[in-house]
């Protein structure tokens, strides 16, 4: 299992060293700060084929397809979990906002946590329960590594019950 940090130290770095010393022999599987470009260089599909990764949102799954639409005419090709989950955040506080009639740090905390609160993003609906003000229902699936020849590396992230990129 493979969950190194937001790139502050040289995890992901060594998370790389890592997958290619595996050689494709174990699988590996590991938290989504390693869905970026940096295991795609690795370029070698056959030390990539028993990676799988955990991430909160992918593109071609998205419950929200015009999220994933607008962003691929606006960036010219598809965005992150990263991504994703900022434009969920932006979404949620946006809401919230427009809910309060003086918003406070705690007054907007207190809608959030409010039973009526929705929001939508790009992961679907967003809701906090009460009591821990979790998110309910937490987005996420798993995704592999394929070969796909449209893509800068070679290789792109799909969810497990894709074969291919196309």
């Amino acid at each position: 299992m493979l969950f190194p940090d937001a790139q502050i130290t040289d995890a992901l770095k060594n998370s790389i060293e890592l997958i290619k010393t595996n050689n494709g022999r174990n699988l590996i599987v590991g938290g989504w700060n390693l869905y970026s470009p940096q295991t795609l260089s690795i370029r070698d599909s056959k030390l990539l084929e028993k990676v799988v990764l955990f991430v909160p949102w992918h593109p071609r799954s998205s419950p929200n397809q015009k999220f994933t639409e607008d962003t691929m005419k606006l960036w010219y090709g598809s965005v992150n979990p990263t991504t994703a989950m900022t434009y969920d955040a932006t979404r949620t506080l946006i809401k919230a906002l427009e809910m309060s009639n003086k918003p406070t740090r705690k007054g907007i905390q207190k809608t959030l946590a409010s039973p009526g609160f929705t929001a939508y993003g790009a992961t679907g609906t967003i809701e906090f329960t009460p009591k821990d003000r979790h998110r309910k229902n937490p987005p996420g699936e798993l995704v592999k590594i394929v070969p796909c020849s449209k893509s800068f590396f070679g290789l792109a992230f799909v969810p497990l019950e894709y074969s291919s990129c196309d």
